[in-house]
This record gives C-alpha cells, structure tokens and sequence, in this order.
C-alpha cells in the first residue's frame, strides 16, 4: 500500500493521504483498515473533519471506485465536513472522484483541486490548532497566499 496513511495529529482532524492511491483492491481494503484504526482513537460517537490528499491517485478501475465510493458513504454520520485534494493535471481523475465524492450523498463531503480553496472552506469549522495543523498537511504559508 506503498505512502498511503491516516492519523489524527491535532484535535478532530482525520489526516489521509493516498500516495500512490489504491492500485488495486487490497490497496481500497488497507486504506479502509487504516481509517477504522484511526477512528478507533476517537470517541465512537465523536463527530470529525477529513482532509484527504488524493493529489497521486491514479484513475480507478470501477471495482477499486465502487469500493472507495462505499468507503466514503460508510462514516457520513460522523462527519462534520471532508475535503478531497484531487490532482488539478488530470481531469479524468479529478472527474471521477468528484463523481465518487458526489455519490457519498453527504453535502458536507466536497473536492478541491486547489489546497488553498480547500484550506478556506474546511478551516471555517476547525480550532485554531487543527487549522494551523491543516496548513502543514497541506504544505500551505500562514500569510497572504492562504
């Protein structure tokens, strides 16, 4: 499953980041173990914000994309908002996680080509800290170019 990671570092913030993104279906499954471990570290019933970079996930065969849309769906009622970095260089990937993102039917789930949008909208929920937290996982400045 090569660099594919989640953590909580700060607060309610889900960190998750496919590199090189879900190759295959075992690589889907991982990253659905990873999640739940991470979620095990908060309260079951703790509401959470995702930021997940998916900047190096490669177009998905439709078994890896239906199970990566059912991993989105599967934890809706506990998220507060989630942000998707999609890669902005490749429209047919950014098209079809928009579209899996669209088909999770949670209108607090949104995809961004740009970290700098997606810091704006996703910081209007988060602390100070998880905020300042959201700008090292995205490698984003504090002044101005936010």
């Amino acid at each position: 499953m090569g660099g594919n990671t989640c953590e909580v570092v700060v607060g309610r913030l889900l960190e998750v980041r496919y590199a090189p993104g879900p190759n295959n279906v075992v690589d889907v499954l991982g990253m659905i173990d990873l999640v739940a471990g991470c979620l095990d570290t908060l309260e079951p019933s703790a509401r959470f914000a995702v930021v997940a970079d998916w900047r190096a996930v490669p177009v998905m065969s439709p078994e890896n994309a239906a199970r990566t849309a059912q991993m989105l769906a599967d934890r809706n009622d506990r998220v507060v908002r989630s942000a998707v970095l999609t890669p902005p260089g490749n429209p047919t990937t950014h098209m079809q996680i928009a579209r899996l993102v669209h088909e999770a039917e949670n209108s607090n789930r949104k995809h961004f080509a740009s970290p700098h949008a997606l810091y704006r909208w996703l910081s209007e929920i988060l602390t100070e800290a998880e905020s300042k937290r959201l700008r090292a996982f995205l490698a984003i400045g504090v002044s101005g170019d936010v």
